[in-house]
């Protein structure tokens, strides 16, 4: 597993990977601009929506092209007739996932 300049998982390396969150989700922050996801009795971690959203969508069936694919499709159908840069999109989904390993909140399966 190798990363490039931005500490992401480089996407061409992982697409084939399964990742499969760890924890559970325990709730919501007040403000409603975080979620709580708790690791173990001393490790409960807050999230931003967005890095909540590919925690779950981490179920060890679907693979690093499958979560990139299906969120890039959604990014396109809520920004009808804007031009979406796919890259952009998947380079941040790698940014999401390489925080979330290194929080140990998914577990790669090759």
């Amino acid at each position: 597993m190798t990363s490039n300049e931005n500490n992401s998982l480089n996407f061409e390396e992982m697409r084939n990977v399964t990742p499969l969150k760890r924890g559970e989700a325990v709730g919501q922050d007040e403000s409603e601009e975080g979620f709580y996801i708790k690791l173990d009795e001393e490790r409960t971690y807050e999230v931003a929506p967005v890095a909540f959203y590919v925690w779950n969508m981490c179920d060890g069936k679907r693979t690093v092209s499958d979560i990139a694919n299906e969120i890039v499709s959604e990014v396109k159908a809520e920004s009808v007739g804007e031009q979406i840069d796919e890259d952009k999109v998947i380079n941040s989904i790698m940014v999401i996932l390489g925080e979330l390993l290194k929080a140990s909140l998914i577990a790669l399966n090759a």
